[in-house]
């Protein structure tokens, strides 16, 4: 039988010093992604999706402020960098664990604010209890139509909010 996954709680946002929010906000404004990507399970043919919140950065000191802060992983995310570029680093906070996050630096955020807005949306379509997940309790009846149809849209939308290049 397999162990339920822990999710760590996320830190209440009265317990940051007012200034961190601003100071995130504009992490993730220059640095950041904002992010739902979704995969088909091979296995199932069900689909699955993968909310992201990142900062990248050279800096290892302020990944690491970063997870005692807010929690979240720390990743090395130069994969096809030449030799001569420093390492850099990633702080990344998936799923429903970004939804505080994102609503704590909404009203700082200058560029990347639509994206947080549409994630928080697609964190509302959630509908298992922050409670139940930390204890391992999956949903098991199918989502309505209307709220497949809600997600994709979402996600299509942040695809082209977040494409590299010039806007089409």
């Amino acid at each position: 039988m397999r162990r339920p996954r822990r999710c760590r709680a996320i830190p209440q946002t009265n317990a940051h010093a007012p200034a961190v929010w601003p100071y995130l906000a504009g992490l993730l404004d220059a640095d950041g992604c904002i992010s739902v990507n979704a995969r088909t399970d091979s296995r199932t043919g069900r689909r699955r999706y993968i909310t992201r919140v990142f900062v990248s950065n050279a800096d290892k000191g302020l990944m690491n402020w970063l997870v005692a802060e807010f929690d979240g992983n720390i990743n090395i995310s130069n994969r096809n960098a030449p030799q001569n570029h420093r390492t850099m680093y990633r702080w990344v906070v998936h799923g429903i664990q970004a939804g505080p996050i994102l609503f704590s630096v909404l009203p700082y955020l200058r560029i990347k604010a639509q994206q947080a807005e549409l994630v928080l949306r697609f964190i509302h379509t959630l509908n298992v209890p922050l409670a139940d997940r930390a204890a391992g309790v999956r949903r098991t009846r199918k989502l309505p139509k209307d709220t497949i149809k809600l997600r994709e849209h979402i996600v299509l939308q942040l695809k082209r909010m977040n494409r590299r290049g010039r806007p089409r």
